[in-house]
């Protein structure tokens, strides 16, 4: 996908004479994410083109978030439409948050700037507690928000999300290290197998460090990490 309104698939098995087949507009691409595996109806009759053009009919096998329920999306809000935030990965489309407790305070005429965030009580497995925040217009552009993937119904151009957390992340280097990481999916946590491994190496004396390794009881984090596990999200109402 090269953003959340065009997409390329490239046709898999048997013979064909085109080589890649362009798809433009969000309700062609449907509920599609990048490297899905795909069924496509071809639009166009140019069977001699090397590009032919078509829609999305149904998804095959998911590639990304293939096993997480409720994937975790890092977003901004829209600059238009105050109940939709945009994804900053470009290939997933805006998701639309769900605002139903400032509707009810408020109007349906929303007031931009104003969020929606909950609680997730993992034990239960729903969201829970929302509050409401006002952002502040001037530092817009420093908020980034930690949105819940919830359900994609076929009526809806838009996903359903719920904000589970914000983060100002300013000017400062720590912080927008760690909104990276959480963007590009840099896992914050150690694989058994590999802290028992570094471990032994540690014992062995070989390769050891001159600084002090992090104690066994903080061993699964690494350092100024954040982690959030996969879980099933069920909407509220």
């Amino acid at each position: 996908m090269e953003g959340a309104h065009e997409a390329f698939c490239t046709p898999v098995g048997g013979n064909h004479p085109f080589s890649v087949i362009e798809i433009s507009g969000r309700s062609k691409i449907g509920q599609v994410f990048n490297e899905d595996k795909v069924l496509v109806e071809l639009l166009d009759d140019n069977e001699k083109h090397e590009k032919r053009f078509g829609r999305v009919l149904g998804i095959l096998e998911r590639q990304r978030h293939k096993d997480v329920q409720n994937p975790v999306f890092v977003c901004t809000l829209d600059e238009v439409d105050s109940h939709l935030v945009r994804p900053m990965c470009k290939t997933v489309p805006k998701i639309h948050i769900i605002n139903k407790q400032i509707v009810e305070k408020f109007g349906h005429k929303v007031k931009r700037f104003k969020c929606e965030v909950y609680e997730y009580d993992e034990r239960a497995g729903v969201l829970c507690e929302p509050k409401i925040y006002d952002i502040n217009p001037a530092g817009q552009k420093t908020y980034v928000f930690l949105v819940a993937y919830i359900s994609w119904s076929p009526l809806h151009v838009y996903p359903i999300g719920a904000i589970i957390k914000i983060l100002n992340w300013g000017n400062s280097i720590p912080k927008g290290l760690t909104i990276l990481n959480l963007q590009h999916e840099v896992p914050s946590m150690y694989k058994r197998e590999t802290v028992n491994r570094t471990e032994s190496i540690v014992r062995q004396g070989r390769d050891e460090p001159k600084e002090k390794h992090v104690s066994r009881k903080n061993r699964s984090y690494t350092p100024g990490g954040v982690y959030y596990r996969s879980a099933r999200i069920e909407r509220l109402g």
